[in-house]
């Protein structure tokens, strides 16, 4: 579940739990679905990490970011807007399609128009 309108902001989401994103592309277009482990979240926005090594808690996955940021000072944690997570896999790819539909339909649209 998502909320665009981030006025009455309420969320199922619960620290260390999957989580799947709409990825989008440079021009903001909805590319991908992927799965992340949430590790924190505002009412605008998700920090996700990937799943490593097997790891599937929270606890184990901040240590190992903690020590990458120490010997590396780098990690991978990466950050969305709220309105792309989606707590199931079912509604992240309905979004996705949903949203797919519609770029296809505009540019079938602008298609027909230069033709004209």
């Amino acid at each position: 579940m998502n909320n665009k309108n981030n006025d009455s902001w309420e969320h199922p989401f619960i620290q260390g739990s999957e989580v799947y994103i709409v990825e989008r592309d440079e021009c903001e277009d909805a590319c991908e679905v992927s799965g992340y482990m949430l590790v924190a979240y505002t009412k605008d926005a998700v920090i996700v990490s990937a799943f490593i090594n097997g790891l599937r808690d929270l606890e184990t996955t901040i240590e190992y970011h903690i020590k990458e940021t120490a010997s590396n000072f780098d990690t991978d944690l990466c950050v969305f807007p709220l309105a792309d997570c989606y707590s199931t896999k079912e509604e992240a790819d309905t979004a996705f399609e949903k949203e797919n539909s519609l770029l296809d339909a505009e540019d079938l649209d602008n298609d027909k128009e230069e033709f004209k």
